[in-house]
């Protein structure tokens, strides 16, 4: 009995029996809900970039409004093929001399503040970059200015154009609240970046006292945030992570810091206002610090920067100022005395090295020397030596105490005092802007007159308060050192004479 086939309820030929006996009949393929998607190629720039599905609405896609984006598609008709996709991406932020200087970043330039652990900065911050733009240029900022310090790599405007690109792109992220603490750390590394590049720029120091207060101050905003930011953890200070690091650090010569006295002193004869007396206060205490312990002064260079830090925007603008003459002296001496911490201040990172710190702040007191102009050689004697001795690589060798003996300049002409070794270093770099030999300066004593206009004028309001009470300052000297108040009659001589304007 022949075997029936099952009745079936479609025709009784396959789709594929079908297909393969009549070739000209095409069946159109079912869709199913899993295949319903195609991938669009028209997305915009910015959805390209992070990977994520654009929505391809004009003239700005949801995703570029809702994070305040600028929103750029290609041409029409300009949509690339599979196969050249590779060659036709949007034009790349960053180019091979922006790999150079990541890597220089990585191998010797990145930043050690907050002054804790220096591998946070490889760990943690870097990566962040990666996803903020204005951090990544600050972190190429940095690197770029000190790797054209150290080689002359001809890299100054790439510096300044990443640094204004940091700049920007920060200010534009501030004017949002902070949500992760991604955010937050973003914010303050980038600061602390750019705070550290401003070291390495040869006009830098009015960027570096805008810095040091901007990261102070955005430090607390973004733990006003609550967002947890590791950087803004208060949790460890700088002193008590200093304190292990400064044991074996070397001990200073006095007759150095004395004649640092002797300068900072002087400069205190002509200042006036408030902020100046903190300032000169500060750098006094700092100096004789440095004579009893190297801890206390660490401590004391802090208490500059907090200074600075306490300083209203109008003080600021006023100790900035190039034609505020005081302010500039001022500024000169605290330069000077952050040169002369070089070889503590290094140990603030922990495989601490000098190199970074014996390029930094190279040409600060020579660019004051320009703004002030002539008449004021005696004041700024000292700096002007400090900035020698660092310029030329031989700092340590100058200031720090011998270990054979109790006095004199270590390693120099057999502790020589320090106004001939002055004349010597001058006499051998003729190049170099040459003061008169050192001594404690005078004011004009001739009053200025109608028919010859002056930079000085007559003061008639009574001078600033006294220096009687200058921080002490031990000697081994067989004389004792000689303050610009020593005697009560040196104020009274002192106001009598042409003051120069503090405006």
């Amino acid at each position: 009995m022949p075997r029936r086939n099952p009745p079936s309820s479609g025709p009784s030929q396959s789709s594929s029996d079908r297909s393969s006996s009549d070739p000209d009949q095409t069946v159109p393929r079912r869709r199913t809900a899993g295949n319903r998607h195609y991938k669009s190629r028209q997305g915009c720039f910015e959805c390209k970039r992070r990977k994520v599905k654009c929505q391809e609405t004009q003239p700005a896609c949801e995703n570029c409004v809702r994070l305040s984006l600028s929103c750029r598609y290609l041409p029409y008709g300009a949509n690339p093929s599979p196969g050249q996709a590779v060659t036709l991406h949007e034009k790349q932020i960053f180019n091979l001399t922006d790999m150079r200087l990541f890597h220089h970043y990585f191998v010797a330039a990145y930043p050690h503040y907050p002054v804790r652990n220096d591998n946070i900065w490889i760990s943690y911050v870097t990566p962040i970059s990666h996803q903020c733009d204005f951090l990544m240029h600050a972190i190429l900022a940095l690197s770029a200015s000190h790797l054209e310090k150290l080689s002359n790599s001809g890299l100054t405007k790439v510096a300044q154009a990443h640094r204004l690109a940091a700049i920007t792109g920060l200010n534009s992220h501030l004017d949002k609240p902070l949500k992760t603490a991604a955010d937050g750390d973003a914010v303050i590394a980038t600061c602390f970046a750019l705070l550290m590049q401003s070291w390495y720029m040869d006009d830098g120091l009015e960027s570096f006292l805008v810095m040091t207060r901007s990261c102070e101050l955005l430090t607390k905003h973004v733990r006003s945030q609550k967002v947890d930011a590791i950087l803004a953890r208060d949790d460890c200070s700088r002193v008590e992570n200093m304190r292990p690091r400064l044991h074996g650090a070397p001990s200073y010569d006095l007759d150095f810091l004395s004649l640092a006295s002797q300068s900072v002193n002087d400069v205190g004869l002509l200042c006036e206002e408030s902020y100046q007396w903190k300032l000169l206060t500060s750098l006094q205490q700092c100096i004789a610090s440095l004579a009893k312990s190297q801890m206390e002064g660490y401590m004391s260079h802090l208490n500059i920067e907090s200074i600075l830090v306490s300083m209203d925007h109008e003080e600021l603008v006023q100790l900035i100022d190039p034609q505020n003459v005081i302010s500039q002296l001022l500024l000169a001496h605290m330069v000077a005395i952050q040169l002369i911490l070089r070889p503590i201040v290094c140990r603030e990172r922990k495989q601490y090295t000098v190199t970074m710190f014996s390029i930094r702040m190279s040409r600060w007191v020579e660019t004051i020397c320009d703004n002030v102009g002539a008449g004021y050689d005696g004041f700024l004697t000292w700096p002007l030596l400090v900035s020698q001795y660092h310029n030329t690589k031989t700092l340590e060798k100058h200031i720090l105490a011998s270990p054979a003996t109790s006095t004199g300049i270590v390693g120099y002409n057999g502790g020589m005092n320090l106004v001939a070794t002055y004349h010597i270093l001058f006499c051998a770099h003729p190049t170099f802007i040459t003061p008169p030999p050192y001594k404690p300066p005078r004011l004009n004593s001739s009053p200025p007159t109608a028919a010859a206009p002056s930079a000085y004028s007559v003061q008639t309001h009574p001078p600033g308060p006294p220096h009687s009470n200058s921080p002490p300052f031990p000697s081994r000297h067989t004389a004792p050192i000689h303050h610009a108040q020593s005697n009560g009659d040196s104020r009274a001589a002192a106001s009598s004479q042409p003051r120069p304007s503090s405006s």
